[in-house]
């Protein structure tokens, strides 16, 4: 792997500071002043060797009334490993990053539509380590403010089943004409309808960092901490909301801890203070679950809904 291959995984996160645009091979490759077939070609040979084992497009919660929560875990290494070895058994996971440089073990984010759902996998959890501790529970601030969701569950699908798809591909394969299956990823992505996650080896540890920051002010100020963080770090982070403490909490993406660290002076500087809660940092490495990515269209309703859909919307 070489930095040709660094750079186009980088871009193949959205959304982040390197993309405006939803990662296809074209747009990555126009980002980067490439060809779309070398950017094709090195991701292909990154799936063959390993390194890379898929990109994973998952839907904002908002979109279909869903939710999204990480959930903090204390545990050792032989637990996490134990955990991760068990992903098929948790029916709403995502995936899970691993802790580095903290006494937080994984983090595992959840989407769901019944509490009972969340509660099940949290069970199965207990039943797979009784020693593992539930540190903090965060929900997601849904990003999506489309509300006729089925208007363009068509679309949706067709980028859960493949990412990179560009837009000829996808109108042809759901039946409906160019422009306007153009117009309406371009709502999507401007809507931040979807973001895009690459799984990764488990080796990649220098992939890049995400850091946990959790910042004690009230809800009256969350759009103005929106703004600060917009700022410091433009699309590359999320809003959450700590369940037991109430603080705001942003979950955001860097390349490695020096550029973490730069983030949190800046944020301090901006708010006039030392008392930040500490960063917890994980490797960005995400495993991602399969029984979710398998299972996410029946999850989130689509494969029925897909079906009775009329294709001229």
């Amino acid at each position: 792997m070489d930095q040709l291959d660094a750079d186009i995984l980088r871009r193949t996160q959205f959304p982040s500071s390197l993309m405006e645009e939803r990662p296809t091979y074209y747009s990555i490759a126009k980002s980067m002043k490439q060809n779309p077939s070398t950017v094709r070609n090195r991701i292909s040979k990154m799936k063959e060797s390993g390194v890379l084992k898929d990109i994973v497009a998952i839907p904002d919660p908002g979109i279909l009334n869903m939710k999204r929560i990480a959930v903090l875990l204390s545990c050792d290494y032989k637990t996490s490993e134990a955990i991760i070895s068990e992903m098929g058994r948790f029916r709403s996971l995502m995936g899970i990053h691993r802790a580095v440089h903290s006494t937080i073990g994984l983090i595992m984010e959840f989407m769901y539509r019944e509490e009972e759902e969340l509660e099940s996998d949290l069970k199965a959890l207990k039943e797979i380590s009784e020693t593992v501790q539930i540190m903090m529970k965060v929900d997601f601030a849904p990003r999506c403010s489309v509300k006729d969701g089925k208007r363009y569950m068509n679309i949706l699908d067709r980028i859960i089943r493949d990412p990179m798809a560009g837009i000829d591909e996808i109108s042809k394969d759901i039946g409906i004409n160019r422009k306007t299956t153009a117009k309406r990823i371009r709502e999507l992505t401007h809507e931040r309808a979807f973001y895009f996650e690459p799984a990764l080896s488990s080796y990649m540890n220098s992939y890049g960092m995400l850091f946990i920051l959790t910042i004690p002010v009230p809800d009256e100020q969350k759009e103005i901490m929106k703004t600060m963080m917009t700022g410091i770090m433009g699309e590359s982070f999320l809003l959450m909301k700590d369940q037991f403490s109430g603080m705001l909490t942003f979950l955001g993406h860097t390349q490695n801890m020096h550029e973490m660290n730069l983030v949190r002076e800046s944020l301090k500087e901006k708010l006039g203070t030392d008392e930040l809660e500490p960063i917890v940092a994980f490797d960005s490495t995400w495993q991602y679950s399969l029984s979710m990515q398998n299972g996410i269209r029946e999850i989130m309703g689509l494969g029925k809904e897909i079906s009775e859909l009329p294709q001229d919307l």
